[in-house]
């Protein structure tokens, strides 16, 4: 991946069991606070986004995943700078525990309950017609 000047590479893990899905609220403190996200952060200069998307979730939820796939890049303008969000598609490792708090599974039926941040848009309607096709 060759970094764009600027622009902030932040690597998502959108991990899924059965048709749950684990997010959390930011922190109220954080810029974007009290939105929910999917565990991330940014990419470090020695790691590949995908590594990058296993390494916080595992800090963020206590949570060991793979990758098993990869949803489309989103290039983002916020007021505060420009994100490039790299999302998988992501399943727990092995048995796990309960996510760590703030972290939850929700429902996919329910994730328009929630309100994420603008970049993460195309993914959660990515989400939700996959959940419209099963049917």
């Amino acid at each position: 991946m060759i970094p764009m000047k600027g622009v902030v590479q932040i690597a998502i893990a959108v991990v899924q069991e059965k048709d749950l899905f684990l997010a959390g609220p930011r922190d109220a403190k954080q810029v974007l606070g009290e939105y929910w996200e999917f565990p991330g952060g940014k990419i470090e200069a020695e790691e590949s986004a995908s590594e990058a998307a296993i390494r916080e979730c595992l800090e963020e939820t206590g949570i060991a995943v793979q990758v098993v796939g990869q949803y489309p890049a989103v290039l983002h303008d916020y007021d505060h700078g420009t994100v490039q969000l790299h999302f998988f598609d992501c399943r727990p490792a092995s048995e796990s525990p309960p996510p760590q708090t703030p972290f939850r599974w929700i429902p996919r039926k329910e994730l328009s309950d929630y309100v994420f941040p603008a970049a993460n848009q195309s993914l959660l309607a990515l989400l939700a017609a996959a959940e419209n096709q099963s049917r």
